[in-house]
């Protein structure tokens, strides 16, 4: 008889959490992602719903039409074994960005930081979504239309969940989305300096009836490095 050797997803996305903490760190991530896909723009759009981020940057992908991403044998585009955007951002912990010396950011650990706020992070790019579930380890792939760049959606975890209960993690504050902006314009008055490609990153605010309650006028980056 042979026992499965397996992982048990939750518990590993909470242990990564416990270095991870702080929704700055977060937003960090998701801008050095940003960076890593070669996007120009970043916008963070904060509703009463969710946490909206785009990038105009595109996902890689290997086409999709096997659970195991081929170019980890075959290589990618440019000959480096790694998974495609969208395996990567799949698997936890994946190591696609380290044949790349260049790039900073890391799908896996790193995107583990927006358990914070979330149970089900959906990500849309290149006519494809894909939809996390923690709990039953699984992603959930549709084809879209209309969706240029990248978006990742981050629904509030605002409820006790089986995600939540899996994590020894609250539901979000009510006061969320006041507090993630609030990080988020901490993180862009810093230095970033280090940042190859964004130039431009955007932060709003929308309340009830899509009605913008507050906007912070965009950082161009690239001034600043001149």
């Amino acid at each position: 008889m042979t026992i499965p050797y397996r992982a048990n997803l939750l518990g590993n996305i909470e242990q990564a959490l416990k270095g991870l903490q702080g929704y700055g760190i977060m937003a960090l991530e998701l801008i050095q992602n940003a960076d890593d896909a070669g996007a120009d723009t970043l916008r963070f759009d904060v509703t009463d719903e969710a946490l909206i981020v785009f990038n105009d940057g595109n996902f890689s992908s290997c086409g999709l039409h096997d659970a195991d991403c081929p170019w980890i044998r075959s290589g990618d585009p440019d000959g480096l074994r790694r998974p495609c955007n969208f395996h990567a951002i799949a698997e936890m912990g994946s190591r696609s960005k380290v044949p790349a010396t260049e790039q900073i950011g890391r799908f896996g650990i790193g995107f583990v930081s927006v358990y914070q706020i979330t149970d089900t992070p959906i990500v849309q790019s290149a006519g494809v979504e894909l939809r996390l579930n923690p709990q039953t380890q699984e992603v959930v792939k549709s084809d879209i239309a209309g969706v240029a760049g990248t978006r990742f959606i981050l629904p509030w975890a605002s409820v006790q969940s089986e995600v939540r209960d899996g994590l020894n993690a609250s539901p979000t504050p009510v006061d969320v989305a006041e507090k993630v902006i609030a990080e988020i314009e901490t993180v862009l008055q810093g230095s970033l300096l280090f940042l190859r490609h964004v130039s431009r990153v955007d932060s709003h605010v929308y309340r009830s009836c899509n009605i913008l309650d507050r906007s912070s006028p965009h950082r161009n980056l690239k001034s600043a490095r001149n």
